[in-house]
Formats: C-alpha cells, structure tokens, sequence
C-alpha cells in the first residue's frame, strides 16, 4: 500500500460489542485515501473475529496484535510508529465518527495551515445503548482554545487529528494511567495550533461509571498536576486553578467517605 492522505488509529480491548459499528463509520467517509490501524490490546471476546472479518475484505484496514495486555499507551505509541501518513486521525472503538465528511474537513485545515498540529470538533455523548445523553462545541480557534485549556480538556479524543511528526518528535502518548491524551494536547499546543471545527464529529460512548473511584480521584490529581506543569505555556492559571481544586477536594472527600 502506497503511503495514504491519512491513517487512522484504533485501540481496542474487549469492545466487541462496538467495534463494528466504530469500524462501519471510518469506511462510510468522504475521504476514502487512508489506512486503519487497528491495534488489539489482548483481547479475550470475540474481537478479533470482527476485526478480521472487516481486514479480510478491506486491505486498508490493518490488524496489529498484541499477544497480552500491555496498556492503551503502549498500544496507541504502537499505532503511530507503524502508521504511514503524517496525518493521523483518533477513533476508539467504543466510538462512532458521524459526520461522513470528517477525514475530508480536517484534511483540508492541515491543508490550508501549515501551522496546524491538532484538530478536533464537536461531540455527541451517548450512553452504552448509544441513546444521546448532550451534544456541545469545544472552544473553536487557537486564541480561545489556550484561554480554557488549563481549566478543561477542550478535544474528545475520537474526535481529533494531528501531525505524526510532530507527535513523534515530543515522544508521543506519556505512560500516564489517566489523561494522557490530555497531557497530549497540552505538548503539542507548544508546538503550534490548536483548532476546533464547529462541527458535530463523534459520538462518544460514555460507560456506566462510579464518580467517586480511584480512576476518577487520580483524573482531578493529574489535572491540577497540569495546570502546574504547563502554568508558563497557557494563560488562566489561576482560574483553572480555582476550577480544579474544590472539585478535586470535593472528590476525595466523598472518596473517603464511600470508603
């Protein structure tokens, strides 16, 4: 296969039961000059079954196996080493891409500036039955984006596409257990522009979930851990600082009592 416009990275782990339909809306894009990488993390459903039955038909989409479980980190740096394109689009398969022209319009943004490194768009949550929970916009333009990136994460991560190259080159996804796309963003906003497309590009699925668990308590930890870290790259330090603390304290108080 000669080197695609775009490649397209998806983590999974025993998501079976949505892989398909993730799969089923990269093939129904606009943009059809890609490749999918599909890099399966240990899975002990019928994952692989599914995957392969879309590979064996389709020479775009490539399986990459990972014999035991080894980490949503070590799996999406594995993507990005064996892709071919400079540009590489998100999609986790629990996800599902909406707007069939989503490849074609963040294409053409890298395309038109050649200071872009991340792109994303809007977002529909969904809950495990795929009914629609809300929709919202992040924030649009570079200015606007580095205002609020401190107090919250401004890109859903199926949504996004941004420079292998310059992924590369800062040492890609950091061996974090939570919020390592977010530490992602934060490193390449250093490297150049940020930009959100006012559209509506992803479903994202969110999962039944305990607001009050271990995952949830290190995610407000790390947070704040960033505001610190990149406090002298990004303005609003000390709004982001006021937004994250009480709620960090507030987590870890009702953490503690649920124990």
């Amino acid at each position: 296969m000669n080197q695609p416009q775009v490649s397209i990275m998806m983590v999974n782990y025993n998501r079976a039961e949505f892989i398909g339909l993730a799969i089923q809306s990269v093939l129904d894009q606009s943009l059809k000059d890609w490749e999918l990488l599909v890099v399966d993390d240990g899975s002990v459903d019928l994952s692989e079954e599914i995957i392969k039955s879309f590979s064996e038909k389709d020479d775009r989409i490539v399986y990459l196996k990972n014999e035991e479980n080894l980490g949503i980190v070590y799996s999406r740096n594995k993507a990005i080493k064996n892709s071919k394109a400079d540009l590489i689009a998100v999609l986790d398969s629990d996800d599902i891409w909406v707007d069939s022209f989503k490849l074609e319009k963040q294409f053409n943004k890298f395309k038109e500036d050649k200071d872009l490194v991340l792109v994303g768009g809007g977002v529909i949550e969904i809950n495990k039955e795929g009914v629609e929970k809300k929709r919202y916009l992040n924030p649009l333009n570079d200015k606007n984006i580095r205002k609020e990136i401190l107090s919250r994460n401004p890109f859903a991560h199926s949504s996004v596409m941004f420079k292998k190259s310059v992924v590369e080159r800062i040492s890609g996804y950091s061996d974090l257990q939570i919020g390592e796309d977010y530490d992602l963003w934060l490193r390449l906003g250093k490297e150049g522009k940020l930009l959100n497309l006012g559209d509506y590009l992803v479903k994202y699925r969110v999962h039944d979930k305990n607001t009050c668990n271990t995952k949830t308590i290190q995610a407000l930890k790390n947070n704040i851990s960033f505001v610190f870290k990149y406090r002298k790259s990004y303005g609003g330090f000390y709004f982001a600082l006021l937004r994250r603390l009480p709620r960090y304290v507030v987590g870890l108080i009702l953490f503690k009592i649920k124990r």
